[in-house]
């Protein structure tokens, strides 16, 4: 299974880059998205990529570029529970601190 990070300044440019990659991954990727951004949008991205049989998972991440760069920042993770426990090994190298419901 493939799995893309992002982390983008807005919810519009993560609109726009998974309208490209939903045409070149393929069904079961995963894409996990970091940017703090618009939940309304993130859900219906994740609708748009579901429609491919891509899953999505919402990881915000906390903590500034200081935290970025000691491994300390905090996540809250949602999304369905395979991709959650796909993507949650590769946050816990950025992220000391993570938010589960």
């Amino acid at each position: 299974c493939s799995i893309v990070f992002m982390c983008l300044p807005t919810s519009h440019e993560v609109e726009i880059v998974c309208k490209s990659l939903s045409h070149v991954l393929a069904p079961g990727a995963i894409v996990a998205d970091c940017t703090s951004g618009d939940p309304l949008m993130t859900r219906r991205i994740s609708s748009s990529l579901a429609e491919r049989q891509i899953e999505m998972v919402d990881c915000p991440v906390s903590g500034g570029p200081a935290g970025a760069k000691s491994g300390q920042l905090a996540s809250m993770i949602g999304g369905p529970i395979d991709a959650v426990s796909a993507v949650e090994p590769y946050l816990r190298s950025i992220a000391q601190k993570k938010i589960v419901p």
